[in-house]
């Protein structure tokens, strides 16, 4: 029993230290291509303005909820004089 413990304890080991291997070498071979950095910074920076516009328009639509949620709340009393 111990025996198998301890065999997927250095499978384990093995497959932790390969991921450190496979980003050396996904990074030369970005590298090797030709891709800059520059142009990852500005692909991040136009996902970075999108979901600024997009949490502006989340937040401008929460804010109308609310505003109508506490005028339907505010007249309810209202309605059920109504009835």
């Amino acid at each position: 029993m111990t025996e198998n413990s301890s065999e997927n304890k250095e499978e384990g080991l093995a497959e932790v230290e390969n991921p450190a291997e496979d980003q050396v070498a996904d990074a030369s071979v970005e590298a090797a291509e030709g891709t800059s950095t520059k142009e990852a910074k500005e692909a991040d920076e136009n996902e970075l303005a999108a979901l600024t516009s997009e949490a502006a328009a989340l937040k401008k639509e929460r804010k109308k909820a609310v505003k109508r949620y506490r005028r339907e709340e505010e007249l309810k009393p209202f309605q059920a004089e109504l009835i």
